[in-house]
């Protein structure tokens, strides 16, 4: 079996740096129908140019001497692979001004019997099917580093790969290549819509329009490769029925008319008839065994090297093995078993592999230490929020994050906003009175810290009188804008839809005045006052307002429920949305649960995941299991250990769905 494309169109373009470090082979313009092996490299580094040229020429030196053609191997993938690293390698050693040199990697080769597409890093892989008329990325749903890069045998890295098998490829489908800087203006919506057949654009054009969309934009360097496929040889063919009728030399005359009308035909004849009846019907029945078998013979053999391997333990290899199965699935059911399993075996490999993908406290903590030394607060400060969030080594001795070095790391950042512009007040006043908080601690009362808690105190000062003047200057216009948000629109007549409300159990929508929850949002001081974690700009009628829109939001989502009026719930959303900065647990969850289902107007995935990761973080099992749940369907090894540890969390709770899920990916 053989595929063959029409001619191959790409782009390697610069992006606003000037200096293109992507790489791209065949080299444009001098590709063929012929072509099998198609590489996207984005250079990083000193002389980041030169390594991904250097790994995609190695790579087509290697594969050129390999007999390749019905398909490639993961012993032949990672051979290869060897080889390019070793080469790098040799050219940093005679060019030691380019030893932080690297590159990602994305490969297509199309066999005779399997597509294999593999990759190292972050790189845009897609294949869209025309049939099904739907754009599939090969990446998602299989777990891979994405700042991985290829940098020679003193990091040796591994190849992931996707394979397809070639009687599941069509005429008209794409194969389309590209390297992160595509990504910034052409996401994967609009390459689907960019290429339905309905829009009947050939692939020149296509390319052309993408260049247009990222050019004079893209931060990054853009390339990539369309490979669109012209038809496929080699598919068996229904062989032609075999004529009917016998040898004239032994077949008898046939009978007269009168004899035809007394006995009903001639026997002769109708034998001959029912002869070649039956044969067709054979042929029939060994022709759809014989698709049946094309068709199940690649799910079945993926899903049990799928289950080998899992029960094996190598559930990453097992996800990707029933992302294939899922590809050559003929039925829904079968692609339905297919992500099941897969699903299934990223949670255990996540399990697993929980200590490999989130590093124990103390890593963290040392690490913040190091960048702490090194005066880079912000790294710093990053570091200790990891730290304080991850899991220590021994549970038994919880981690202890050192204030001292919080608030002077928080002062360390003011400092550079101050030295940087003092007239960037906000930058200025969130980072000092960050470091007040902490330095208010009867603990720390060091010389260093008092000196520099009276030098950030004149700055605040200083900093607040600024911003006080340009506020008096904006009194009109604010008032104006207090104004215009305090007129409610006229309601329209409500329209009733199918209420997706959680169940009663799953949220508090009583129409009772509700603050923020204090476990998350409120830390005592010295003097016993309760003060916000997160500075809080707000005056104190502000935030009252902001309160009561908050219970007038829950309000709505109550009694939308009861009356499933779509414009209560888009009113509710609104308001809950105008509450953001003082939303307890209960309120975020409402709004990520409107936001998740559609209800707030429009379907917001990102939204959705911003305030169910908020819910969580305050300790509301509903939006833990929410949470879990949006994390879920990323389907990325990271997101499967966050997911598991907020579901369990909720289950701890005794949220009921959070138990039945973790049930169903076998999580005890």
């Amino acid at each position: 079996m053989k595929i063959l494309i029409k001619q191959p169109v790409g782009l390697n373009e610069a992006g606003s740096s000037g200096l293109n470090q992507d790489f791209v082979y065949p080299l444009l313009n001098t590709t063929n129908p012929g072509e099998r092996f198609f590489y996207v490299c984005d250079g990083e580094g000193s002389g980041g140019e030169v390594a991904a040229k250097q790994v995609a020429l190695n790579l087509a030196k290697f594969f050129a001497g390999q007999a390749v053609q019905k398909g490639l191997t993961s012993q032949v993938l990672d051979e290869a692979l060897r080889n390019a690293e070793e080469a790098l390698s040799n050219y940093k050693a005679a060019h030691p001004d380019s030893k932080d040199m690297c590159t990602s990697l994305g490969l297509l080769h199309l066999g005779e019997e399997q597509i294999t597409f593999a990759w190292v890093g972050e790189v845009m892989l897609y294949r869209y099917d025309y049939r099904a008329q739907r754009l599939v990325s090969v990446t998602e749903g299989v777990p891979f580093d994405a700042k991985a890069r290829i940098s020679g045998t003193e990091k040796p890295q591994r190849l992931h790969l996707k394979q397809i098998p070639a009687d599941q490829i069509a005429a008209s489908d794409y194969f389309f290549l590209a390297t992160r800087g595509i990504g910034e203006h052409v996401d994967r919506n609009t390459l689907n819509t960019m290429l339905k057949p309905e829009e009947n654009t050939k692939p020149e054009a296509l390319v052309e329009e993408i260049r247009n969309l990222s050019q004079g934009f893209a931060q990054e360097d853009f390339s990539c490769y369309l490979i669109q496929v012209d038809r496929v040889e080699g598919m068996a063919a229904v062989p032609p029925p075999p004529v009917a009728g016998g040898d004239p030399a032994t077949t008898p005359p046939p009978a007269d008319e009168e004899e035809m009308a007394v006995a009903g035909g001639s026997p002769a004849l109708w034998r001959n008839i029912l002869f070649a009846a039956l044969i067709l019907a054979t042929l029939a029945v060994v022709v759809l065994l014989w698709w049946s078998n094309s068709r199940q013979q690649p799910y079945q053999r993926y899903l049990a090297q799928g289950e080998a391997l899992m029960a094996n333990n190598q559930h990453t290899e097992a996800a990707a093995m029933f992302d294939s199965a899922y590809d050559a699935g003929a039925t829904e059911h079968e692609r339905e078993e297919a992500a099941r399993l897969k699903g299934k075996a990223l949670a255990l490999g996540a399990v697993e592999g929980e200590e490999a993908l989130t590093e124990p406290a103390e890593t963290y903590l040392a690490e913040a230490e190091r960048y702490f030394e090194a005066g880079d607060w912000a790294e710093a400060l990053d570091a200790y929020d990891r730290a304080a969030r991850a899991v220590p080594a021994d549970s038994s001795a919880p981690i202890r994050i050192p204030e001292n070095k919080l608030a002077l790391a928080h002062l360390g950042l003011g400092d550079l906003s101050y030295d940087r512009d003092a007239r960037d007040c906000e930058a200025v006043i969130t980072n000092y009175k960050a470091a007040f908080r902490l330095l208010e601690s009867p603990e720390l009362n060091g010389q260093v810290e008092q000196y520099r808690y009276a030098q950030a105190q004149a700055r605040v000062a200083e900093c607040t009188r600024i911003l006080a003047a340009a506020a008096e200057e904006a009194a009109d216009t604010s008032a104006g804008e207090q104004l215009a948000e305090s007129t409610q629109p006229a309601q329209p007549q409500p329209t009733r839809t199918r209420s997706l409300a959680p169940r009663e159990e799953q949220s508090t929508t009583e129409p009772t005045p509700s603050q923020p929850d204090p476990r998350t949002s409120r830390l005592a001081t010295p003097e016993g006052e309760r003060t916000s974690l997160v500075e809080n700009t707000l005056s104190a009628e502000q935030e009252a307002e902001l309160i009561r829109r908050m219970d007038a939001g829950k309000r709505l989502f109550s009694k939308a429920r009861t009356s499933e009026s779509s414009y209560e719930y888009r009113v509710s959303a609104q308001n809950l949305q105008a509450a953001a900065p003082v939303l307890d647990g209960s309120g975020n969850y409402l709004l990520a649960y409107l936001y998740h289902t559609g209800l707030a107007g429009e379907k917001d995935a990102a939204s959705a995941l911003k305030y169910a990761q908020k819910a969580a973080v305050q300790g509301w099992p509903a939006g833990q299991y929410l949470y879990g749940h949006l994390l879920l369907l990323r389907q990325t090894a990271r997101d499967t250990v966050t997911a598991i540890q907020t579901l369990k969390q909720a289950r701890a709770a005794n949220f009921l769905e959070a138990a039945e899920r973790l049930d169903e990916l076998g999580i005890r």
